[in-house]
């Protein structure tokens, strides 16, 4: 299997598993009444986003970086960079209104498989990123 192809599956499983983590954490966090599983769960989103991204840019261009290339990483840098107001404001919000973390075995369920996902997918991706000879 070429690096692109492994991308391009490691891309998808990435994906489904974001939308399971998205869902899951926002229907669980308004359950629960948890503030920290629904921003989880917009991380979440923001990040499935973002491997839509990548997933354009390597299902179109397996060539290796170019212009595409380029506006794929600024495009995905300017998504993650948007986590930032995120977190921040939720922590913001949570500190003036007094909320304290709660407990959710729910949560603790999303965070459990994100701890697995986020191994195999980085793992995956460092291989992938080396058959393309474009890991260092």
């Amino acid at each position: 299997m070429t690096g692109a192809a492994m991308g391009i599956r490691l891309e998808y499983l990435g994906s489904a598993w974001m939308t399971v983590e998205a869902v899951a954490s926002i229907e669980f966090g308004l359950i629960a009444g948890s503030l920290a599983l629904i921003a989880f769960g917009g991380d979440s989103v923001i990040e499935l986003i973002s491997g839509f991204v990548v997933l354009s840019h390597l299902r179109d261009d397996t060539s290796g970086p170019g212009e595409e290339g380029r506006r794929a990483e600024q495009l995905t840098s300017a998504l993650l960079f948007a986590l930032i107001p995120v977190i921040g404001l939720g922590a913001v919000y949570s500190y003036t209104a007094g909320l304290r973390p709660e407990a959710s075995s729910f949560g603790i369920l999303v965070a459990l498989g994100a701890v697995v996902m986020c191994h195999i997918c980085t793992r995956g991706r460092r291989g992938s990123a080396r058959r393309r000879d474009v890991c260092p």
